[in-house]
């Protein structure tokens, strides 16, 4: 999760990613702000919340790869794109710099909208929890076949998250990042 928050990118095979000249630039310039590790701690805090309150319900649909709200960060590409969304959020893209004021704006703006979505979660009831989650549009969407799976499934979380991440609205239903893709 580290290494795909400070390189801000969701497809990084780490045996030739830290050889690429390019991936070294952005872990340095990633790791010389003293706030880096602040940044990263807040941003997985949020996503372990989120995870904590998914957790305590299921839905009723047991098809497919994702059926209870604990399976969703249980996926290493739902946790990659997260991190990386989060990151493109407070830093930009690969390449592009941020100043600090804005980091800590976009921050600020990625805690609350996670505490929102937690608040949300907690104040459903068991039956309102799968028209919330639409897992089934989930499972409907990952079910396309393509090559390579892990790095279809790392662009499509990221994106979904980075939907997530743009608004400031309470979301109704989490079908608007599973069809974002």
């Amino acid at each position: 999760m580290y290494i795909v928050f400070g390189l801000r990118k969701e497809k990084v095979d780490t045996e030739t990613v830290l050889a690429d000249e390019f991936s070294k630039l952005d872990m340095i310039d990633s790791m010389s702000d003293r706030n880096f590790l602040d940044f990263f701690m807040k941003i997985f805090a949020c996503m372990c919340r989120i995870d904590l309150a998914l957790f305590r319900l299921s839905t009723t649909d047991n098809n497919g790869r994702f059926f209870t709200g604990r399976h969703l960060f249980d996926s290493q590409p739902a946790c990659v794109g997260f991190m990386v969304a989060a990151s493109q959020k407070i830093f930009g893209r690969p390449g592009q710099h941020r100043g600090h004021e804005h980091q800590l704006h976009a921050t600020s703006s990625i805690v609350n909208t996670s505490n929102l979505l937690v608040s949300t979660i907690n104040a459903l009831t068991p039956d309102e929890f799968d028209e919330f989650l639409k897992f089934d549009v989930l499972n409907e969407a990952l079910s396309k076949k393509t090559q390579k799976i892990g790095d279809f499934e790392r662009a499509f979380f990221a994106e979904a998250f980075r939907v997530f991440f743009s608004t400031d609205e309470e979301i109704n239903s989490l079908e608007v990042l599973w069809r974002a893709y």
